[in-house]
């Protein structure tokens, strides 16, 4: 509740930006400041409120008896941990956090101070603005999005964070709703950056037939059905495309973030598979090179993808099989 009560009165500060920063007087060298200030503030608020919701995942709750220099309070126990209720709840706000616009500011309020000159903020001569100052921004917004959602998942993916999820969904295992362990996390969060058509297109869903399609795309060509008609795998995978085709650059940014956390984990674990977390992350990386080779040898898929999903989805094939300095992650 506090910090979905924190997202909403920063969404609120900043929908009132304009009359905020500007107002009738029009001083738009002080509104560069107030920007400034007003956006670093947000952006701090806002990544504090989903790295705190982290802790959450895998976390407990100590009673305010406790807490307050008393015990557990009428038979109960000081502390206890967090219900799978809480966690996923927990999991929403961070998910939104990453993939909403709580982390930036209203389009038309950054591009109305631009076209009013707003970055005209250096000392002039005759009172006219310094040019090496124009086009300065006061505030790096997706730089400083950016930033925050790196943050937000090296905090979940973090060694004590998966440790923690790990004891909690143990322990829980045998209550009413269960725990919530570290691979449903990764799939919950892997949804949310690729989407709902890439999530749908997915390796568990059609390991086989993607293994083949692939085998058969790099040696004939094709991999279509009988008679022409197209695979429901097929139809998936160009729903995909579709659906990466559309996507914004924040987006792509955010699965670049995705895929590097992920390779992360891998060098962490020495790219074992014993440990759930480097397991899933295994899976979700392998499942992606598997995806993007059908995507890209497809021409039907390959066509959906726009310019810059293809430059993207190339990108990042490229990797995964290619892996970091002096690793090899994903072999092609």
């Amino acid at each position: 509740g506090y910090f979905r009560d924190r997202l909403a009165l920063v969404a609120d500060v900043k929908g009132r930006l304009w009359e905020r920063t500007v107002g009738a007087g029009g001083d738009w060298n002080w509104a560069t400041g107030a920007l400034s200030s007003m956006l670093y503030t947000s952006s701090t608020s806002v990544a504090s409120a989903a790295r705190y919701a982290a802790k959450h995942l895998g976390g407990h709750v100590v009673s305010r008896q406790a807490r307050f220099g008393g015990v557990g309070g009428a038979g109960g126990a000081p502390v206890a941990l967090t219900e799978r209720s809480k966690q996923l709840e927990a999991l929403d706000l961070i998910s939104e956090v990453l993939t909403g616009d709580a982390l930036y500011v209203a389009p038309e309020n950054y591009t109305s101070l631009l076209r009013h000159g707003w970055a005209m903020v250096g000392p002039g001569v005759g009172g006219m603005p310094d040019e090496s100052a124009l086009g300065r921004l006061p505030f790096p917004v997706l730089e400083a999005a950016r930033k925050a959602k790196r943050q937000i998942l090296e905090n979940i993916l973090s060694p004590r964070r998966v440790a923690h999820m790990q004891h909690s969904a143990w322990a829980l295992e045998g209550s009413l709703e269960g725990g919530l362990p570290p691979r449903e996390i990764v799939d919950a969060l892997h949804g949310v950056v690729w989407g709902q058509e890439v999530a749908a297109f997915s390796g568990r869903e059609f390991y086989g037939a993607m293994q083949v399609c692939g085998h058969l795309l790099r040696t004939t060509g094709t991999c279509g059905g009988e008679g022409g008609a197209t695979p429901p795998f097929l139809a998936e995978a160009r729903a995909a495309a579709a659906g990466l085709g559309r996507q914004g650059v924040e987006q792509r940014a955010l699965q670049g973030l995705w895929v590097e956390e992920l390779q992360k984990v891998l060098e962490r674990e020495a790219g074992s598979a014993q440990d759930e977390l480097g397991a899933s992350a295994r899976e979700k990386l392998g499942e992606l090179n598997d995806q993007f080779t059908v995507l890209l040898l497809d021409d039907t898929s390959r066509r959906a993808l726009s310019p810059e999903a293809f430059s993207h989805i190339v990108a990042l094939r490229g990797l995964l099989q290619e892996g970091p300095p002096d690793r090899l992650l994903l072999v092609p």
